[in-house]
């Protein structure tokens, strides 16, 4: 999955990404992996969107994140196809 993930993101245009880690002073991770992180408590962190927080979550790559997995699921089960 993380090689998959890999050639999915070096087909991207990371000028977006560039420039949020130009205007927020954070990284955002090119791994699978280091996203991965992120994305697992979306919903605890909407919930808790209210609370003032200085931390930064880099919440990027879902398209990739989601083709990458897809594409496991497929390779494994090619009946869910549809």
């Amino acid at each position: 999955m993380e090689s998959d993930f890999n050639q999915t993101i070096k087909k991207r245009n990371m000028n977006d990404v560039k420039k949020i880690e130009s205007e927020s002073g954070s990284v955002i991770p090119p791994d699978l992996k280091g996203n991965l992180k992120p994305w697992s408590s979306v919903f605890v962190e909407i919930r808790y969107i209210y609370d003032v927080s200085n931390k930064s979550i880099p919440m990027m790559f879902f398209p990739e994140i989601e083709e990458t997995i897809k594409n496991q699921i497929f390779s494994i089960r090619p009946d869910l196809k549809f």
